[in-house]
């Protein structure tokens, strides 16, 4: 015992060091464990952090020093080591900064979105070697979008007009495999719901705080409008629709109820080029066609689920006692989704449907 207090207290050589680095991996675990929204979460990531860091005084306790806490370290080490106490930096301002936070993180995906649509395929390349290119490029673009959407980050408008010129590019060329033209459809289609959320930013209806039910039984007429609701699981109810024609409509935090099963959908989309999201969202014991809208983190709940052939994406999206009956009848994707839904065995499903036509695959 007197050997383990002598080392762990009054050993010099150990001490600075490993209670510099202790102190670290402590601050990188209450980073962590803040950057997380559940408490079971943050208490399985503390854990795993402490585990780790008694394995490690373990380690050295029977091995003896190791290079990187040696009085012989090397300036590669102290390298490492500087770059590693820089990150924890930024971390915490990140952490208990959120305005900083979002704009770093905003930042890194305006930069990986400038880096994927920037600059010429090489003429040279074999054809195959330069759709495969264009298809790594596509596919990029849209893990930014899903992200963008997650974590609710902006993203800069002249970066996602260079994108979707990247996009268009791939659909205008008429060489383009059917597998291709899907993946840039998609990309269009996201790249466009980011777009909206920019659209909404300075025009958005604040509901209070509180949750509460709203009843509309006419028609909403939202045509020709950029318009965002923005709700804490503020509650739409009623027999009344919302007419989307030509908009660009974010409804964040806005749950969609019937009292019985299946209500009407409470969104008429009477135009393709109209952009629609829902997000943070339930949708409950509705007749729920899931064509022309982004769903983000939305709980879909004793529905009955629909897909008539347009474009569709789901990000995160929930089922919950719902019927897919309709789902396998009238989309030619609809199979692809229940798949995919079944697969998910309750958890977050994405999945992207381009819209069917006769050069896109379902």
């Amino acid at each position: 015992m007197s050997r383990l207090f002598n080392f762990a207290f009054t050993d010099q050589r150990f001490r600075l060091r490993a209670y510099a680095i202790s102190g670290a991996i402590a601050l990188v675990a209450a980073l962590l464990a803040r950057l997380f929204s559940t408490e079971k979460v943050s208490l399985t990531v503390m854990i795993a952090v402490y585990c780790i860091s008694v394995i490690c005084f373990i380690a050295y306790y029977v091995r003896g020093p190791v290079p990187i806490i040696s009085s012989g370290m090397t300036f590669r080490m102290r390298y490492v080591i500087g770059s590693f106490l820089a990150i924890a930096s930024v971390l915490t301002v990140t952490a208990w900064d959120k305005q900083f936070g979002i704009h770093f993180q905003s930042t890194i995906l305006d930069l990986r979105l400038a880096t994927a649509s920037s600059g010429g395929i090489q003429a040279y390349l074999d054809p195959k070697e330069r759709q495969a290119q264009l298809k790594k490029r596509l596919q990029t673009i849209q893990s930014i979008t899903d992200i963008s959407y997650r974590y609710e980050i902006p993203v800069a408008s002249d970066r996602l007009m260079v994108a979707q010129q990247l996009v268009q590019g791939a659909l205008k060329q008429s060489e383009s495999p059917a597998e291709m033209v899907r993946e840039a459809s998609i990309a269009s289609l996201k790249l466009r719901g980011v777009e909206a959320m920019n659209a909404v930013a300075g025009n958005t209806v604040q509901y209070p705080a509180s949750a509460q039910t709203y009843a509309i039984n006419s028609m909403v007429d939202l045509s020709n409008k950029a318009i965002g609701f923005q709700g804490n699981h503020t509650r739409i109810a009623g027999s009344g629709t919302f007419l989307l024609d030509h908009s660009t409509v974010v409804f964040d935090g806005i749950d969609f109820v019937s009292e019985k099963p299946y209500g009407q959908s409470f969104f008429d989309i009477a135009s393709t080029d109209s952009t629609v999201i829902v997000r943070s969202s339930t949708v409950e014991n509705l007749q729920q066609p899931l064509d022309g809208i982004t769903w983000v983190k939305v709980t879909f709940q004793h529905s009955r689920i629909e897909a008539t052939g347009r474009p569709f994406v789901l990000v995160n999206a929930i089922f919950r006692d719902c019927d897919f009956s309709h789902l396998t009848i009238f989309s030619p994707g609809g199979s692809a989704l229940l798949d995919t839904i079944q697969k998910a065995n309750g958890g977050p499903v994405n999945f992207s449907f381009a819209g069917y036509t006769s050069s896109i695959i379902p």
